[in-house]
């Protein structure tokens, strides 16, 4: 009897020669596994050999989200700016394949970059990363916006000079799902 590997990874490569020398198939998990916009992914497995199960689950490392499954197919309802691993573990007469797929909602995750303690006579910039759905951002420095413009600014962005001490950068994000993101983050600058 076929005895399955224990990670998707290690068979996936090898399916077709698999199937054409075995007739079995590799389940595999299909579906979309990044959303920016939505609250929803479907999953469904397909490649499942006769008589096997699969039993769905689902890892999280943000904020919860509500998994469903019914047979082969599974959908997962998550707010956004989260993700986690989606988990199918297929079970054909005791042998176990288990398969993790990592998935993604939203567009948490990312920070302020480029901002060290500097003197007060040299130029603040800072970056942050453009996602696909950005459309629009602003900059500000201390609550002054210095800087403004479409999803270009991948670059460092040139925010001007502070003053001496603690200076407050913060960047809104707008994107097409119609969310507002905003980092916030400070900046120490120092007299000579």
């Amino acid at each position: 009897m076929f005895k399955w590997r224990q990670r998707l990874c290690a068979v996936s490569k090898f399916a077709d020669w698999i199937y054409n020398n075995t007739g079995i198939g590799v389940p595999i998990v299909n579906g979309e596994f990044n959303t920016f916009c939505g609250n929803q992914l479907d999953f469904n497995i397909s490649g499942m050999p006769s008589g096997a199960s699969v039993l769905w689950g689902y890892s999280e490392n943000g904020v919860g989200g509500i998994l469903t499954s019914w047979g082969h197919s599974a959908s997962i309802q998550k707010l956004i700016n989260s993700g986690g691993t989606l988990i199918a573990t297929v079970n054909h007469y005791g042998n176990m394949l288990h398969i993790e797929k990592n998935i993604t909602f939203g567009i948490g995750g990312r920070s302020i970059q480029g901002l060290e303690s500097v003197f007060v006579t040299e130029p603040i910039s800072a970056s942050v990363e453009i996602r696909p759905d950005d459309s629009y951002y602003r900059w500000y420095l201390n609550n002054q916006l210095v800087s403004e413009g479409g999803s270009g600014g991948t670059a460092n962005i040139f925010l001007g000079y502070g003053i001496s001490g603690q200076n407050f950068v913060r960047v809104e994000i707008e994107t097409t799902c119609g969310q507002t993101e905003i980092l916030e983050s400070t900046i120490d600058l120092y007299s000579h």
